[in-house]
């Protein structure tokens, strides 16, 4: 995301905080570039004041249940750091601090033009799409979760990432297999293709497909912008009622609405988020095998083997939804996997199943 360098040591609290003129500076111009309205002297001094910032942002941004009080110079609070304030930089460039002086100004002709380019850079690198330019293989839960000793009943396959790599019948076997021996790989395909209306997971421009769930991110920031932000934040009433559809209009809307939300609360917005061919809430990452919401997003950027491997791991942790699939009990699967409110969705699995050849 653009991090690399611009830190040469953490910064914050704790022994292994070198806390370096130079790099404390940087930290606290990022901060204030997020919220000018709260700036703080940028005077290369790390105090409680800073370590409450990094505290808060932690928790509240990245929903660290442990914050640590610091930031590394390669981890995720420096780079969603850089992405917030690349975001407001869009708006308004920083200006210098009320109290710049001589020091500062040195600090800036060496380090604020860089460090200005790694924020104009960080927002679009969260959601690049850079499976073009590698090959990805999409590890089982199994194998993302640490301790588990799980194997699957059948080996998943190396999948090249992105848009471009297409599900075969042989993925869908797998992942039948991996639910259960007496599943029909018929079933999975059918639920693929009624979650992404028969099209690819991901978009023209190779981001996964998404719909964002308002009434998801207003229970996550528990209700905090259901007056400054109403289409974003709203109270659940019907299906995919009229916020839903104006957030959701098309594909682009749909990524406009998540970065308006991820400027208020990325990891709230992540997990508020439905994501690619099976549209597997990004709240339910853990039920995945992922460890946070973020893991969880690259894999639904990497391929649809990722996203049929998330819809794997969300059927075995989800109750009644493996036996559904078992007895091929449409009404069933659509209410474990929808919720009470499931529309039509057992009629058109039902009726996709059959499309394909399956027999009830």
């Amino acid at each position: 995301m653009g991090a690399r360098g611009l830190l040469t040591a953490p910064v914050g609290k704790g022994r292994r905080a070198a806390n370096r003129p130079a790099d404390v500076r940087t930290v606290q111009h990022l901060f204030n570039a997020i919220d000018d309205r709260a700036a703080r002297p940028e005077n290369g001094r790390s105090d409680a004041a800073l370590v409450e910032r990094i505290n808060r942002f932690q928790r509240e941004v990245l929903r660290y249940p442990h914050p640590d009080g610091r930031v590394d110079p390669e981890g995720r609070t420096l780079q969603m750091l850089l992405a917030r304030a690349g975001e407001r930089m869009r708006a308004r460039r920083p200006a210098p601090p009320a109290d710049a002086d001589d020091s500062w100004t040195s600090w800036a002709q060496g380090q604020l033009a860089e460090l200005q380019r790694a924020m104009a850079g960080a927002w679009s690198s969260l959601f690049a799409d850079r499976s073009r330019e590698r090959r990805v293989s999409a590890p089982s839960p199994a194998g993302r979760t640490a301790g588990k000793s799980a194997t699957p009943a059948a080996p998943a396959p190396a999948a090249s990432g992105g848009a471009a790599r297409k599900l075969t019948d042989r993925d869908y076997i797998d992942a039948a297999a991996r639910l259960g021996r007496d599943i029909d790989p018929l079933l999975v395909r059918a639920l693929a293709t009624v979650e992404s209306g028969g099209r690819s997971g991901f978009g023209a421009d190779g981001l996964p497909k998404i719909a964002f769930e308002g009434h998801w991110f207003r229970k996550l920031t528990k209700k905090r912008y259901d007056e400054t932000h109403p289409l974003l934040s709203y109270p659940y009433k019907t299906k995919a009622g009229w916020q839903w559809q104006k957030n959701n209009k098309d594909h682009a809307t749909a990524w406009r609405t998540l970065r308006e939300a991820m400027a208020l609360d990325a990891d709230a917005a992540l997990q508020s988020t439905s994501w690619g061919m099976c549209q597997v809430l990004g709240a339910n990452y853990w039920k995945c095998g992922y460890k946070d919401v973020f893991a969880f997003v690259e894999a639904m950027k990497a391929g649809e083997r990722g996203q049929l491997e998330a819809f794997v791991g969300y059927c075995l942790k989800t109750p009644g939804m493996v036996s559904a699939l078992r007895r091929k009990d449409f009404t069933g699967m659509a209410r474990a996997y929808n919720g009470d409110d499931y529309g039509t969705y057992d009629k058109q699995f039902a009726r996709e199943y059959k499309a394909l050849g399956g027999k009830v």
